[in-house]
């Protein structure tokens, strides 16, 4: 079998064994703690009000976290 060597040739996320879809997940909520992290500093640099951004971001985790396993 030929060696994967592009983007378009990697396995899906059921295709993966259990460490890779465990390395996925973390790689997957790493970007999400980056993307909010981004959101955050963007909220502080327009003058928003931070606290209130960072309670609906809180609650919008726990809601997905909520979902799993349903």
């Amino acid at each position: 079998m030929a060696t994967k060597r592009h983007r378009k040739d990697t396995n899906t996320f059921q295709e993966l064994d259990y460490a890779g879809q465990a390395k996925s997940i973390t790689a997957q909520i790493n970007g999400l703690v980056r993307a909010i992290n981004a959101h955050i500093t963007r909220a502080k640099d327009e003058g928003r009000d931070v606290n209130e951004m960072k309670n609906r971001v809180i609650l919008q985790i726990i809601r997905a976290v909520g979902r799993i396993g349903k």
